[in-house]
């Protein structure tokens, strides 16, 4: 039996099945004494500190040995717990119901969690299943349960969906793949087992279910499908593939360390995507040639207030600094859509992701945008550095920013504080901007394609909305056209022409951006070894080949049954050293 979904973690897997049922704790409700009151509310206190001790370990591990950006997961979940109005409540309702501390617990939570699922903002939902996963903690700690999945073998996961907790507590090397019946491209569980490099599928459906304990199963998550019942040739096919894929990444992780180079000897620049500062030693490990991207609203995120001035410029110089005369673009904040910050006071918008979001939402709150500008022009002063402005429909757009971005300059002179000069650059992800961006590329210094919102909004599908998924493809003959132009476009004026967005790392789809000149591909750190494996094996004459051909094309499915087919034949070959630079 075979199950189709969404792949969001690349790589094959084969072996037993592990069949996840994540059920809640049993939340037991007792009457207290009066005199035992005080008593439980020190058991409280004790179960919160251990959790904050838990997760302040967890996340430095996760720092350390996995990415910044999983570790951020769990540090917002550390903020939940610091959030002191959801203690006062559960320790009010232990007061005042003289209940015990697990009921209080669950009875606050779950009032917090419908609250947050009523709302539309996406972002809010998965703060619901946030808090649950931090109360599931807690509640572990209150019962005295031991929160570490113990795993006597290597297995394949089926589960409905799996927690933050649940994907990074399991055993190191006992994962052989995800598969979840629900979640999507950005849910928790994909992001950590992209991090952890896991294949994984979601989106499966109740199907997952139909799987027997301990049988072996085949999981793809470059196609999505997870076989429930294989047969013994297809086990052994998929038994090969997975270890010539164990090969292939020990040798991409020792040439991802070398430029990449076409075989015949033109470079693309391949730079990392990071959320915060810390990710800047990631993206060194796997071999980024710099930052392409630095997303920094996550410095907004899972707080009262914004960050200051000083705060942000210490974090701007030290991705600066820690890059080492690399490219570092950065992008301003990227607020509204799926990424709302609620002491912003924005108003719920019925259409968010057409509203007020990205640059259009910061130059309605000037101050805010000052700040930011203020502190990216102070960090230039330290190395290299790239302002890239999102949501820019327009050349009104970036001329408004630039004015304003040269009026900060000048109160920076004026008080005698040290700025560099960063290249200017735009986000090309609005229609309207490709087909405008001829005219953009002579008022600034470099363009970032953000596929994922020129997908979306190219072919009008919501990214967040699971019912028009299978119609969201970056691939689609009128995205690859707009993709064209603005390339073309860059080109012509003397730009710098780099993407960002997540297409950048479909394996199947690089030589087709290779072909249509991109310079620069900007991935996730943990993808950079692949994508560099991918250019090494082209000559840019093929790369071209293909992406004329795809230009050609009529539909998605043709582009990707022609990208499909040229990654078979790249991946076929051996890797060539040389075209590596080992």
């Amino acid at each position: 039996m075979k199950l189709k979904g969404l792949g969001v973690s690349a790589g094959v897997a084969v072996g037993p099945a592990r069949v996840w049922h994540n059920t809640p704790l049993r939340v037991p409700q007792r009457s207290l004494l009066l005199e035992q009151i005080e008593a439980e509310l020190e058991r409280l206190d004790q179960a919160l500190a251990v959790t904050r001790d838990e997760l302040r370990s967890l996340t430095e591990r996760l720092r350390t040995d996995v990415s910044a950006e999983v570790a951020a997961i769990f540090e917002a979940h550390a903020e939940m717990l610091n959030d002191p109005a959801l203690v006062d409540e559960v320790q009010a309702q232990i007061r005042s119901l003289q209940v015990n501390a697990e009921h209080a617990l669950a009875e606050v939570v779950g009032h917090y969690t419908a609250a947050l699922r009523t709302l539309e903002d996406e972002y809010m939902r998965q703060r619901a299943a946030d808090l649950e996963d931090v109360a599931q903690r807690v509640l572990r700690h209150l019962e005295g349960r031991d929160a570490t999945h113990q795993l006597e073998t290597p297995v394949i996961i089926l589960a409905d969906d799996l927690t933050p907790s649940d994907t990074a507590q399991f055993p190191a090397g006992m994962v052989l793949g995800f598969a979840t019946a629900g979640g999507g491209a950005t849910s928790h569980t994909a992001i950590l087992a992209r991090a952890l490099g896991i294949p994984a599928i979601v989106g499966l459906g109740d199907g997952v279910w139909q799987a027997q304990e301990g049988t072996i199963v085949t999981l793809d998550g470059d196609t999505g499908v997870l076989d429930l019942a294989p047969s013994a040739a297809e086990i052994a096919a998929f038994e090969r593939k997975q270890l010539e894929q164990q090969q292939r990444q020990a040798s991409e992780r020792t040439a991802a360390q070398a430029p990449a180079i076409t075989a015949d000897g033109v470079r693309v620049e391949v730079l990392a995507n990071i959320a915060l500062p810390g990710g800047c030693s990631d993206a060194l490990r796997w071999g980024a040639e710099g930052i392409g991207l630095f997303r920094t609203e996550f410095l907004f995120l899972d707080r009262r207030e914004p960050p200051g001035e000083e705060e942000q410029y210490l974090a701007y110089r030290q991705v600066v600094e820690h890059m080492q005369g690399r490219r570092v673009l950065i992008r301003t904040a990227d607020i509204g859509g799926d990424k709302n910050i609620p002491y912003l006071l924005v108003e719920q918008e019925p259409n968010p992701f057409l509203g007020w979001r990205g640059s259009r939402l910061l130059w309605g709150m000037a101050p805010l945008l000052q700040t930011q500008m203020r502190a990216l022009l102070r960090a230039s002063a330290h190395g290299p550095l790239g302002i890239m402005f999102p949501m820019i429909s327009g050349l009104n757009d970036l001329r408004a920013l630039r004015r304003l971005l040269e009026e900060v300059r000048e109160t920076l002179h004026t008080e005698r504080t040290p700025v560099g000069q960063p290249a200017i650059g735009v986000m090309i992800e609005v229609p309207s901007a490709a087909l405008c961006a001829e005219q953009l590329a002579r008022e600034c210094d470099f363009f970032s394609i953000g596929t994922n919102d020129l997908a979306q909004y190219t072919l009008a599908c919501d990214r967040t909305n699971p019912r028009v998924a299978h119609l969201l493809d970056p691939l689609h003959p009128a995205v690859l056209r707009l993709i064209a132009q603005t390339i073309r476009a860059g080109r012509a004026a003397g730009i710098h022409v780099g993407m960002c967005g997540e297409l950048a790392a479909d394996l199947s789809a690089v030589p087709i951006l290779v072909g249509l000149g991109l310079q620069e591909l900007s991935v996730s750190p943990a993808s950079i070894p692949a994508v560099k494996r991918v250019i090494g094996q082209l000559t840019l004459a093929r790369a071209q080949g293909i992406a004329d051909a795809a230009l050609e094309l009529e539909t998605a499915e043709e582009v990707r049954a022609l990208a499909a087919a040229t990654l078979q034949t790249l991946t076929a070959s051996p890797i060539d050293e040389v075209a590596h630079g080992a």
